[in-house]
């Protein structure tokens, strides 16, 4: 692209969008940080796992992996009741 050009396109940071659904940990339990930057401008949303929440394959979510949409969509239903 031309220095000159300007882009209609919002830069995203990579960084960001890797890590967007994977699994973190903290004090309190695990979650999932939803960043829909490139849709609404800057929204976050951050989702606690329930306690012992399973892969929908069945086994428990390990720190640093990524969480199966489905699975999220799921456990955004049971908060949102």
């Amino acid at each position: 692209m031309n220095q000159g050009t300007k882009s209609k396109y919002k830069a995203v940071n990579v960084q960001d969008l890797e890590d967007m659904g994977r699994v973190k940990k903290d004090k309190i339990s695990q979650y999932v940080v939803n960043s829909d930057e490139m849709k609404t401008g800057s929204s976050r949303d951050t989702l606690r796992l329930p306690k012992g929440a399973k892969h929908y394959s069945g086994k428990k979510y390990k720190t640093g992996q990524m969480i199966d949409e489905s699975d999220f969509e799921d456990f955004t239903k049971q908060y949102n009741k």
